[in-house]
């Protein structure tokens, strides 16, 4: 599966310690870090804490800060950080939950085949267990309009109902997206197909 290239919880100074990191064979002490980035310790280890859920979503071992010592990557841990900062898009937007369940839904309701999760990862540059949960708020979200969401093995999402609902939740949420489109269009055109600019008029 490929992965989306953007992971939500690292921001600018995690990608600055990645970097720092990158740079030295030997250990880098927090204290190091901590002045690099004109931050507190404790500020340095919240931010590695979101390194290790990098790690966790790259699959490679964690980082491990060594008591006196400090940080330093192994061979397999620089690979895999040089491959993700390389891919990495540094953003000024990220879509906020009802953003993305708008998104979800108006992209369910207008196909006509079910949907996998690993799209709409894409779609909306979040983790999975993020997109796993934004889809129980589809859910909650669809039943109000009298529609389903179901899913089946091998198959993927999609919604059951009435055609006339699934139209009507569709021009529901259109008007969020199009806002959407018209304020950060560069965001869709770089991470998805799905909304092509040359199919949105948005005035």
């Amino acid at each position: 599966m490929n992965k989306p290239f953007y992971h939500e919880n690292i921001d600018h100074r995690c990608v600055m310690i990645m970097q720092k990191l990158l740079v030295h064979d030997e250990y880098v002490p927090i204290i190091e870090l901590a002045k690099t980035l004109k931050v507190s310790k404790r500020s340095v280890y919240y931010d590695l804490e979101k390194i290790s859920q990098l790690c966790e979503w790259l699959e490679i071992p964690n980082i491990i800060v060594e008591r006196s010592k400090g940080i330093s990557l192994t061979k397999e841990q620089k690979g895999a950080f040089n491959k993700y900062l390389n891919d990495y898009y540094p953003r000024d937007f990220v879509l906020q939950q009802e953003d993305r369940i708008a998104m979800i839904i108006t992209e369910l309701v207008s196909q006509d085949l079910p949907i996998f999760v690993e799209p709409l990862i894409q779609l909306c540059q979040v983790s999975r267990n993020t997109i796993f949960n934004d889809l129980k708020l589809v859910r909650q979200q669809l039943e109000q309009f009298k529609l389903s969401l179901e899913f089946e093995t091998h198959v993927g999402y999609s919604v059951h109902g009435s055609e006339i609902k699934k139209r009507a939740v569709f021009l529901y949420y259109l008007e969020s997206i199009l806002v959407l489109f018209q304020n950060h269009g560069e965001f869709f055109r770089n991470v998805s197909s799905f909304y092509d600019s040359n199919q949105i008029n948005v005035t």
